[in-house]
């Protein structure tokens, strides 16, 4: 009985847990509706969009901001994530993306 009662209890906990990821807290929301926030996040999808950008020396971020602005950060964060498009293919190195390998070879 003890097991059974200690499953629910786990599978109970991972349920909130998974609440708690998918659906986001009041400060979450009222974070996102800042204008740092939302500029950080178009900049951040902006620079996943260029074609060669790599994470940390992307075309478009404001430096100080990102430095000095959490919201700023958290959005541009956000943004280049949510807009990357995808996982690169193997044998692509992002920085060089011409240098793929030839098929077959």
């Amino acid at each position: 009985m003890t097991v059974f009662i200690r499953s629910v209890l786990v599978v109970i906990a991972a349920a909130s847990l998974a609440a708690c990821a998918l659906f986001p807290g009041a400060h979450d929301r009222a974070m996102r509706r800042t204008q740092a926030y939302r500029v950080g996040y178009a900049d951040g999808c902006a620079a996943a969009n260029a074609a060669g950008t790599r994470y940390r020396h992307g075309p478009v971020r404001n430096a100080h901001a990102f430095r000095s602005n959490q919201l700023y950060r958290a959005g541009w964060n956000t943004g280049y994530s949510a807009c990357r498009g995808g996982i690169e293919a193997p044998g692509s190195d992002p920085q060089h993306p011409f240098n793929e390998p030839s098929p077959g070879h």
